[in-house]
């Protein structure tokens, strides 16, 4: 469903199609929500729905839950946009079932930009918001986990920042991953720094795209042991310099099919 069909996607919310599909996703969590919030849908299900992935607010994810169950739910992309809607997502049983999560933090907007590059803007609510999700979830089934801040222009990002990192460190969540994509997040060296020494050798894709990383992150991944068996690698988008790229390309990868170590974008 379009991000601004709001009075169309209301007037469409009973029709029953929407028990045949096996997916529904009301926008993408890389939508400018700047000026616009996502888009709020509450679709007519019944407790036999079949849907396995979704994509929609948390807010409406939770009023679904409590009308249908969604048992067949897997794969969950979901915008959190406040602390008291991380707090009720948290809460709820079934994400002891969600294999693929992925979750955008827009809580509030900063909007500066900058002309040259920088670490970005932490959003203290985002920020807040996430730590809350990640210190109450369960995520027993969790093995691939995206979280996705937001672009402000060319050289800057905005959205939770390295306390984030901290939080899903201290919820345990990492240990079972086999996929992890952090994108447009202000975290810079020093806050990948913790992740990059905790990732668990089970992981087989990691992809750090647009997070401000530079030489010391990739060198620090190249001596970890996890990297040697990645499957994929993704740095793309980073301020990353020959001495990164120089350490990486001394890594003994045994597993590796997939690899981008581009850079930003030129515009």
């Amino acid at each position: 469903l379009a991000h601004d069909w709001d009075d169309e996607a209301m007037s469409l919310a009973a029709l029953p199609l929407w028990a045949e599909l096996d997916a529904l996703h009301v926008g993408s969590l890389r939508d400018d929500t700047f000026h616009r919030p996502p888009l709020s849908f509450r679709p007519e299900l019944a407790s036999a729905s079949r849907l396995s992935a979704l994509t929609m607010r948390a807010d409406d994810l939770v009023a679904l839950w409590d009308r249908a169950g969604l048992p067949a739910l897997v794969e969950l992309n979901v915008w959190v946009l406040d602390e008291a809607q991380a707090r009720a997502l948290a809460s709820r049983r079934e994400l002891a079932s969600i294999r693929t999560l992925r979750v955008a933090f827009r809580c509030a907007h900063d909007g500066r930009s900058s002309f040259e590059p920088t670490l970005g803007n932490v959003i203290p609510a985002s920020a807040a918001a996430a730590r809350t999700f990640f210190e109450r979830a369960r995520l027993d089934a969790l093995r691939d986990l995206t979280l996705v801040g937001r672009s402000c222009g060319y050289w800057t990002r905005e959205g939770p920042g390295p306390d984030t990192i901290s939080a899903l460190l201290a919820s345990g969540a990492l240990a079972a991953l086999r996929r992890l994509r952090l994108e447009l997040m202000p975290l810079g060296d020093e806050g990948l720094a913790p992740l990059v020494h905790a990732l668990p050798t089970s992981l087989r894709d990691l992809e750090l795209v647009d997070v401000y990383a530079k030489n010391a992150t990739a060198e620090a991944l190249a001596v970890q042991p996890v990297t040697a068996g990645l499957e994929r690698l993704d740095l793309s988008a980073n301020r990353i310099r020959s001495g990164g790229l120089a350490a990486l390309a001394g890594v003994p990868f045994v597993a590796l099919r997939e690899l981008d170590l581009s850079g930003p974008a030129c515009q």
